[in-house]
């Protein structure tokens, strides 16, 4: 499997703007500062959009916004440019996350004000309510101190406890698959009822602390975790995986792995695969429909490397290590899988893999339009026709785009913090050098625009 950066220039027109859509999202925000005098105070503040995400169908969006502290979303059409609704909890709780679960319903979850701090704190709640703000229900999660007491020990199916959202079950829209949190961190997975909160328990975690691996359709494919003292481990959920997987104990390759089931292990259907010490680690990062598993893990090197398993053959392949820097992420698609990667040396770099992938087409879109930033794709439709993207810079704190391949148009949506300058915001410079012992130090260094011997701050890490 080869990899490559910068396939075919792809045209974008990136000048097209629609500009009712941009007003519309700019009137909705605050005004913007042409000064930079405020920065310094507004940057320590929560970002006026937070994120903006694009239903299923591609008609609508929903945008995740600052208005005087409170976290709201507003959902517009895009056909027309209007504004459909605004989901404003008020006094029961501000907005800190939007997942579109259908093309009609969306999960929203829900901070409270805290005694403990000055901030919002976070207890686990989802709400569910239709677009335009009717059958608006608490599905997981409960507000009062009253509610709270045991919220840990509570039954399997009972939808009180905390909770996150970990799939969207795209050919099921009255489900979602949610992670509920346990008292000593071995945490359940579950599907709950989007319309009436209830919960069919699905299993519990044989980790602490579960990060679960799910594949497209939203079947449980396996866990990874790094626990409080680093430790790293890897389970597989046999009961979902591709008939023939880990059935082989022999080595039909030079490059071979043998999972060793754990005897001891007391859950049910979850087989034992790797464990790393620190400072070692790994994470699964896709599995596909043909048993085959993608693993960013260290293998003895010192930096982080991308690794296929095939679980049938009992084999493994390299796909890329940099010989000087980790593995900052990998993007990958629910329904196809890993497609990308990203390292930092130095700058971002976009590596992209081979084989066909629809996702990584829209990503190309995104990274050819805007070479030289850092973009993030937020949320796509079904139908990979339109797509959100963030792109942002170290002289660019971010800006929400449209992407519409139909129209081969680019548009903007709206900026991180609407109400700061980005005009007078410098680039960094990487400065490389060599200490004492001979290694290669990378630090970055930030001019004062617009002046001349202007303090330092030093920052060592």
């Amino acid at each position: 499997m080869l990899l490559y950066l910068n396939i075919e220039l792809i045209i974008l027109i990136k000048k097209i703007f629609n500009k009712i859509l941009f007003l519309i999202l700019l009137a909705l925000s605050t005004h913007t500062y042409s000064s930079t005098d405020n920065n310094a105070v507004l940057f320590g503040s929560w970002p006026d959009i937070r994120d903006i995400v694009i239903s299923p169908n591609g008609k609508y969006i929903g945008v995740l916004q600052t208005v005087e502290g409170q976290g709201i979303v507003k959902i517009l059409d895009l056909d027309n440019a209007s504004l459909i609704n605004i989901h404003d909890f008020g006094k029961k709780g501000s907005i800190s996350n939007v997942t579109w679960a259908s093309n009609k319903r969306l999960i929203f979850a829900v901070t409270r004000p805290s005694t403990r701090t000055t901030e919002n704190w976070g207890l686990g709640q989802l709400v569910a309510a239709d677009i335009d703000g009717k059958n608006t229900r608490l599905i997981a999660g409960r507000g009062t101190d009253e509610d709270r007491k045991g919220v840990y020990n509570r039954p399997k199916t009972d939808p009180n406890r905390p909770a996150y959202v970990v799939h969207t079950l795209p050919d099921d829209s009255n489900h979602i698959i949610v992670n509920f949190f346990d008292n000593a961190g071995f945490n359940d997975l579950a599907k709950l009822n989007i319309n009436n909160g209830k919960v069919t328990h699905i299993t519990g975690s044989p980790v602490i602390y579960p990060s679960w691996v799910l594949n497209g359709k939203g079947d449980l494919m396996g866990v990874w975790t790094s626990d409080i003292e680093n430790r790293a481990e890897i389970y597989l959920y046999k009961p979902n995986l591709p008939e023939g997987s880990l059935e082989s104990r022999e080595c039909k390759t030079t490059n071979c792995y043998i999972p060793i089931i754990k005897k001891d292990n007391k859950k049910p259907g979850w087989v034992f695969f790797k464990d790393f010490d620190f400072p070692y680690s790994a994470s699964i990062e896709s599995f596909s429909d043909n048993g085959k598993m993608m693993v960013v893990e260290n293998m003895e090197h010192d930096t982080t490397g991308l690794y296929e398993y095939d679980l049938k053959n009992n084999s493994y392949e390299l796909l890329y290590r940099d010989p000087n820097v980790d593995i900052t992420g990998v993007a990958s698609s629910r329904d196809e899988g890993t497609y990308g990667i990203r390292v930092d040396n130095g700058k971002p770099e976009y590596l992209y893999l081979s084989e066909p992938n629809k996702l990584k087409d829209l990503a190309l879109k995104f990274y050819n339009a805007f070479p030289e930033d850092k973009v993030s794709i937020t949320s796509r439709s079904d139908n990979y026709k339109k797509a959100v993207g963030r792109v942002s810079a170290d002289d660019n704190p971010g800006i929400y785009y449209l992407l519409d391949v139909e129209k081969n148009q680019i548009s903007p949506l709206g900026r991180f913090w609407s109400k700061t300058s980005y005009d007078a915001l410098a680039k960094m410079e990487v400065i490389n050098f060599k200490n004492r012992k001979g290694d290669i130090i990378q630090s970055y260094f930030t001019k004062a625009v617009g002046k001349e011997n202007a303090p330092t701050i030093v920052y060592p890490h």
